[in-house]
């Protein structure tokens, strides 16, 4: 998934990727196939079967299912390409541009000061990125509730193991793997809190 990830960077950059650009000339847009949608269905299937890459190949199915539905419409563009090279050319036209000056901490933090919830998510809304905004902050919502979580479990395995080895109630006799795990805190000492 990381190798994966990695790869997405580069192609899904508009800049200088592949990424929204649909031409319609090509045997995939006359058979309404999206390569990229594929295969981001089947990274994304491969995923939902580990623990730890279930929420992005959740995501991945989600994008997979957008591309497909996409070349299934017969949608083309070229991603804001042609309006980018249009906009740069009349850019430059217009004499020189200024020096970049670097920021003094003062004006940083009068920027930080300005930052106003209200006006953001209505510039977003305005330059249509709401969506992508939306799947961004869910990401990161459901990453830290993950993780949250599993500190809270982790916390309390911890405490109830510490808890039945000064009660002398830990179980050490059976055969399973929690018992071997067992017989290992009475001999060593109980697990840190801070790690397994």
């Amino acid at each position: 998934y990381i190798g994966y990830g990695i790869f997405i960077i580069p192609f899904e950059n508009t800049s200088w990727g592949y990424g929204l650009w649909f031409p319609p000339d090509s045997i995939l847009f006359r058979n309404r196939i999206s390569v990229i949608g594929l295969l981001h269905l089947a990274v994304g299937v491969c995923g939902l079967f580990n623990y730890a890459t279930c929420l992005p190949g959740s995501f991945l199915l989600a994008a997979g299912l957008a591309y497909s539905y996409a070349a299934w419409r017969r949608e083309k563009g070229d991603g804001g390409r042609d309006n980018a090279a249009k906009a740069k050319a009349k850019g430059a036209g217009k004499g020189t541009k200024k020096p970049d000056v670097p920021l003094t901490l003062s004006q940083r933090f009068s920027i930080a000061l300005s930052y106003n919830p209200v006006s953001f998510f209505s510039r977003i809304y305005k330059e249509d990125k709401l969506s992508s905004y939306f799947w961004v902050f869910v990401f990161l919502g459901a990453n830290i509730a993950v993780f949250a979580y599993t500190v809270y479990v982790w916390d309390m395995i911890v405490a109830t193991m510490k808890k039945e080895l000064l009660n002398g109630t830990l179980d050490v006799f059976c055969k399973s793997t929690l018992c071997h795990t067992n017989r290992k805190v009475v001999r060593y000492g109980p697990i840190s809190f801070y790690g397994a």
